[in-house]
């Protein structure tokens, strides 16, 4: 059985790719921002091709993403 990647896994068709305001955000954070860091977090993959989810959080995506955080109170 042939396992298909999910759409996040798949490669970007764009590939000269930014990612300016993350690594700002890890920077601010104190987090570690670099290639080791991408490949883990799946923004690229083992042939460090740039996959979809790469894209969606890089500087040249069009799209807004929302995200809500809920605590137990």
């Amino acid at each position: 059985m042939i396992a298909l990647e999910s759409y996040e896994e798949q490669r970007s068709i764009q590939q000269d790719l930014t990612f300016v305001a993350a690594e700002a955000e890890f920077t601010l954070r104190s987090v570690a921002f670099g290639a080791a860091q991408m490949a883990t977090l799946g923004f690229m993959n083992a042939d460090h091709i740039y996959t979809n989810l790469g894209f969606i959080l890089s500087d040249e995506c069009v799209h807004i993403i929302k995200t809500a955080v809920f605590q137990d109170v």
